[in-house]
């Protein structure tokens, strides 16, 4: 494989040129269509959701399931008594699922359209153990939590965003805490040039990214972590192109 040339720090102002930039497109995304942009499929677009929304429901509650199996897998239990953080939760559809589970769930989002669609979900199913979050501040550490997820949403964001929000997401593990989340760590043909990046037109819709696997083991090390496991998955579609991989790590 051709290694990816990618620069993954910025200064503070790049940070917020960026964050402004993502939070303009999965806003425009939220408001226009925000199922969808959750999970590609043209069963999802607006105009076919009314004979699809109980599949799109339940694909979270699949999805919910497969994560505590892995958690049940490495002796993580007890999850009445635990709080998980979920990360770029979009319209709520894994998030339903967790919290059947968990005492507490903090999800996050930057699109407050897609937030007030999982407030209606909330609602509809009468959950009470909820809490949505709008991020408006990056930098922002992430509520304390035994369990944090978060799939399909760090590769939508540039090299420089997944670094900080990998560390910030292992900084919210309590001991033993564990976390599971994935990320593309290769991309054929792919670099990322901050400064050319940013003088760069921008389209209203998501883009893909990575982060290199080593920079994520770095992370990983410096943040007091062990890595109970990494496994290639399909999360981005197109395995010729794309290698994406799941990480289950625990907090020492």
């Amino acid at each position: 494989l051709k290694r990816n040339i990618v620069e993954y720090s910025a200064d503070k102002a790049q940070y917020e040129n960026i964050v402004e930039r993502i939070r303009g497109a999965w806003s425009n995304l939220g408001e226009t269509k925000a199922h969808f942009s959750v999970l590609t499929n043209i069963q999802f677009l607006p105009e076919n959701l009314s004979s699809s929304i109980d599949k799109f429901w339940k694909s979270g509650e699949v999805e919910s399931g497969a994560a505590l199996r892995v958690l049940n897998r490495y002796g993580f239990s007890d999850l009445e008594n635990k709080v998980c953080v979920e990360y770029g939760c979009g319209v709520g559809r894994v998030t339903m699922g967790f919290s059947h589970r968990f005492k507490q769930v903090h999800a996050y989002d930057i699109s407050k359209a897609h937030l007030n669609y999982a407030n209606e979900r909330k609602t509809e199913i009468k959950s009470s153990n909820i809490e949505f979050h709008l991020i408006d501040n990056i930098f922002k550490e992430l509520i304390k939590c035994d369990f944090f997820y978060s799939k399909i949403v760090f590769q939508h964001n540039p090299p420089p965003i997944i670094y900080l929000l990998i560390r910030n997401a292992l900084r919210s593990l309590n001991k033993n805490g564990i976390a599971i989340f994935q990320v593309p760590t290769y991309i054929m043909d792919y670099k990322f040039i901050l400064d050319d990046w940013l003088n760069s037109p921008h389209y209203l819709d998501m883009e893909m990214h990575c982060l290199p696997m080593e920079l994520i083991f770095q992370i990983i090390d410096e943040e007091r972590c062990i890595t109970l496991n990494v496994r290639e998955d399909n999360m981005t579609g197109d395995h010729e192109k794309f290698i994406s991989n799941t990480f289950v790590i625990r907090k020492n």
